[in-house]
């Protein structure tokens, strides 16, 4: 259903609804009109024909609005629950890449951990540094691998790293 047969729809319900909710309000008004009461009441006595017209066209009238609100608030969408993997070897290809880059006369590889929760470890060694350098060296890491992990993989959250002292 597109917009504009939407936008119809609605205020044909509304309409419905208001018209509906001012009946409601007349009959419980009758009680304290009596003199409406007694004209309704004769208008009924006198014309009994066409209350089975006037039932069947409420029946469907009924019938299509149930039909409408069916149709205007059916889901149209679908779900499928996909559990997507990362080969732990491609994360590790991505690591030593990086580690090749930032020291690249380190012999020392860094090892990859993908956890159930899809969370990921890094486990490696640092060369002999300063601890001024360390720290700046493992802020650089954060930043840089946690970007590349991001721009390649699409991984957002944090991943974590094992230093191995030698």
């Amino acid at each position: 259903m597109n917009s504009r047969s939407h936008v119809l729809f609605s205020a044909i319900h509304l309409f419905l609804v208001l018209l509906i909710l001012g009946l409601g309000g007349c009959f419980l008004g009758l009680p304290f009109a009596p003199h409406v009461r007694l004209l309704v009441l004769q208008f009924f006595m006198e014309n009994s024909s066409p209350f089975a017209t006037i039932g069947y066209a409420l029946l469907f009238l009924g019938a299509i609005l149930f039909m409408g609100f069916y149709a205007l608030n059916r889901g149209q969408y679908y779900q499928v629950n996909m559990r997507a993997e990362v080969h732990q070897s491609l994360i590790r290809d991505y690591a030593r890449n990086y580690w090749k880059e930032l020291f690249p006369q380190e012999l020392v590889q860094p090892n990859v951990v993908i956890y159930p929760n899809q969370r990921i470890e890094l486990i490696t060694a640092l060369p002999n540094l300063a601890f001024e350098e360390q720290e700046a060296i493992l802020q650089r890491i954060e930043k840089e691998f946690g970007a590349i992990l991001a721009k390649n993989l699409g991984y957002g959250k944090d991943f974590l790293l094992t230093v191995v002292l030698k």
